[in-house]
């Protein structure tokens, strides 16, 4: 294939890929982890280092710096509105899909650049974390870049400025998230295996070790904060529950090949039989040719960090997390893409064909529609804004109950929609006796009240203690419910009205529409 052809098919494949990105980024509302990410990212530099390395840490995944630092001026440049806030991520989704291509289109041919292109492109795990506002797609796309620049690198010895840039792309991933210590790990694994088989230049060992000795030293200034990073995990959300020795890698397998989402698996079981078998074939076309260097790569960079993953997480290491495995996609890809590049035209056209329907299937299922959000603030705020008269309250109950964080990022993103907004009480507690004695309606000073909770850990039996405990001073007026698709985090929100209030309980004067410029707000 021509340059100016593999050119042209990339820019289409790039097109389509920003649109599968960009397109209904703002389905979902902002939801807790993301909140947190806002109202920390709006402080300055400094101040947001001092919060990641405090023993009291803010409610968001455990990472290192660099998002964070990043995204701080991404907000300073294009606001915190919810496209705009997730702007930053599909840009590193679409830069992944160049990045891969390129990757393959080196180690193979061009060919398999567009196949990998293609793969990244329609990817729901990928198109998934493109548009959620945190740290995953750009250590993806750092994951990537770093494999190339790796391979450039190794194919130049002399030119000390692809090492150079390997190392500052390693350092960068490994600032962005913890898991990109274990692909560098494996990098550096496979360069000195290779350097024990076969004779290498002496200037290629000094390069392979000079880089690793810099990406160890650069790192070290933030080491100690790993360890509390590693104690904060311990927290709700910081270790799955599901993790299951036999289950648990076969749903991460699945998650990065077509799937994207747990939850849709279990509901979608059918997709099992329609899309394991032809990634499995792809891989298995593709591990035919284990001698090729580019097949080797993709394996060690997927199943070292797989492997170690999955060991420390079964000897009861808290390190077993899912979403982080987004950072060994693209190399499982490279040995799927050779794969169907090897397979006769026929049969390679009628796979990618096949594969490329079915995660669009996905896509417009989970990624683009359906019910498959996150916890639903933005409609539980417009129900309450429908509704609402002077003198109401609304209060926020905290999730993860009967054992509430102590900041918890779904009250944030409550207060990203509601600010200004309503008189909206924020509850916390180290337990639900401590917050229910603030709902009493001589503590409160108003008849009627708006309570919006999430039952993001199937605690239906709380909820209705809760229900039995209001219903001694309040009677319901109206309850909405918000199910997602997505297991954990459906919401509700009831109205509730005190026992002597006597009117119709509808709405006499509604409020206007949400403001939705948000980055007007003060923190």
């Amino acid at each position: 294939m021509s340059r100016t052809g593999w050119t042209a098919y990339l820019f289409l494949i790039i097109i389509i890929g920003a649109g599968f990105r960009f397109g209904a980024i703002d389905r979902m509302s902002i939801w807790g982890d993301e909140a947190c990410m806002i109202y920390l990212c709006r402080t300055d530099p400094g101040d947001i280092i001092k919060a990641l390395v405090s023993e009291n840490r803010p409610d968001v995944d455990v990472a290192p710096p660099l998002y964070f630092l990043i995204l701080h001026r991404w907000m300073k440049l294009f606001g915190d509105s919810v496209t705009s806030f997730r702007g930053l991520s599909a840009v590193f989704g679409i830069l992944n899909i160049l990045a891969g291509a390129w990757l393959a289109a080196i180690l193979f041919d061009r060919r398999t650049g567009l196949i990998l292109g293609l793969l990244t492109t329609f990817s729901p795990l990928q198109v998934w974390y493109s548009q959620e506002g945190r740290m995953y797609s750009m250590a993806a796309c750092l994951a990537t870049s770093t494999l190339l620049l790796f391979v450039l690198a190794a194919g130049n010895d002399r030119n000390r400025w692809l090492w150079f840039l390997f190392c500052l792309s390693g350092c960068a991933l490994i600032y962005t998230q913890y898991y990109g210590i274990l692909l560098m790990g494996a990098i550096f694994g496979l360069a000195f295996m290779d350097a024990l088989k076969r004779p290498v230049s002496r200037q290629r060992l000094f390069n392979v070790l000079a880089a690793a000795l810099i990406c160890a030293a650069a790192f070290l200034p933030w080491l100690p904060v790993v360890f509390k990073d590693y104690a904060h995990a311990g927290v709700p959300g910081g270790f799955p529950s599901y993790f299951h020795p036999v289950r648990s890698p076969a749903f991460l397998l699945a998650k990065l090949t077509v799937f994207g989402n747990q939850n849709y698996i279990l509901d979608h079981p059918w997709l099992y039989a329609a899309g394991i078998p032809l990634f499995a074939f792809a891989g298995l076309s593709g591990l035919r040719f284990f001698r090729e260097y580019g097949i080797r790569l993709g394996l060690t960079c997927f199943l070292i960090p797989f492997g170690i993953i999955y060991i420390g997480a079964v000897a009861g290491l808290r390190i077993y997390k899912s979403h982080p495995f987004i950072l060994f996609q693209v190399p499982l890809f490279l040995v799927i893409a050779f794969g169907i590049r090897r397979l006769a035209p026929i049969l390679r056209s009628i796979l990618i064909v096949m594969i490329i329907a079915l995660n669009t299937y996905v896509l417009m299922t989970l990624n683009l529609g359906g019910e498959y959000v996150k916890p639903r603030t933005e409609e539980a705020i417009g129900w309450i804004a429908e509704r609402v008269r002077e003198g109401d309250r609304v209060a926020v109950m905290p999730a993860f109950l009967p054992s509430p964080m102590p900041t918890v990022g779904d009250l944030l993103a409550f207060r990203y929609y509601a600010e200004d907004r309503f008189q909206v009480l924020y509850l916390h507690g180290d337990s639900i006796r401590e917050i229910l004695p603030r709902l009493h309606p001589s503590t409160l000073k108003a008849s009627r009240l708006f309570v919006v909770y999430q039952d993001n850990l199937h605690l239906q039996s709380h909820i209705e203690k809760f229900r039995d405990w209001m219903s001694k001073d309040y009677r319901i007026v109206e309850e909405h419910a918000l199910p997602s698709g997505i297991r954990d985090f459906s919401m509700g929100v009831i109205l509730y009205g005190t026992r002597g209030e006597q009117d119709h309980d509808r709405i006499s004067r509604p409020t206007a529409g949400i403001h939705r410029d948000h980055g007007k707000h003060p923190v």
